[in-house]
């Protein structure tokens, strides 16, 4: 079964009945056929990557407010636009194509796609974003960071793997080694998964 990462990390984020309500809500969104009106942030997240990739200045988000015309998603883009202006300020950086792959357990894919390879200050950051109204906290961006570095980091070998919680605008970096302890938290994440996905659906 086919997830993504963002839905993974919703999981993991939550615990007891709201653990268990949230992967429902995932097993709803997996049985319904994918359109862009369900994810709100898919052309924000697309002129980010589009403004980088082809060395636009940061005025080029302004055109995908200007293109918005709902009235609730503009006041959500607003807000993250001007949050990730601040945050790139005045960065020289140069785009890295990053790649993507899946991380496998219990019968679990989960697609890890870094929408952003940047480079600046030397270094070659690899970059998931989070879009989401909660702030992202520590445990859960590591076990992303943990995650991207196992499945990219022969294809980025000198990379730091990091999440950006773009309402926020706070990058959390992940430059460490993939120790046991978070290979076993991510692993019990993919087994609780696949035991109310998978074990559900051949019953």
């Amino acid at each position: 079964m086919l997830i993504s990462l963002t839905q993974f990390v919703d999981v993991v984020a939550r615990s007891g009945f709201s653990k268990y309500g949230k992967v429902q809500e995932v097993r709803q969104q997996i049985s319904e056929d994918y359109s862009p009106g369900k994810d709100p942030y898919k052309s924000l997240r697309e002129g980010i990557v589009s403004m980088h990739k082809h060395g636009h200045d940061l005025l080029f988000l302004d055109q995908v407010l200007f293109r918005t015309k709902d009235a609730r998603r503009l006041a959500l883009f607003e807000e993250r636009i001007a949050t990730y202006k601040k945050w790139v300020g005045r960065k020289r950086h140069a785009w890295h194509e990053p790649h993507s792959a899946i991380y496998a357990g219990h019968g679990i894919d989960v697609r890890i796609n870094p929408e952003l390879g940047l480079v600046w200050r030397g270094k070659t950051y690899i970059i998931k974003l989070y879009f989401k109204r909660e702030k992202l906290d520590l445990q859960a961006a590591r076990l992303i960071g943990a995650m991207m570095k196992d499945a990219l980091g022969k294809q980025h070998p000198e990379a730091v793997f990091a999440v950006l919680d773009v309402k926020h605008g706070k990058l959390r970096e992940f430059d460490d080694a993939v120790d046991s302890k978070l290979r076993s938290i991510v692993d019990a994440e993919l087994l609780y998964l696949a035991r109310l996905l998978l074990v559900s659906d051949a019953a």
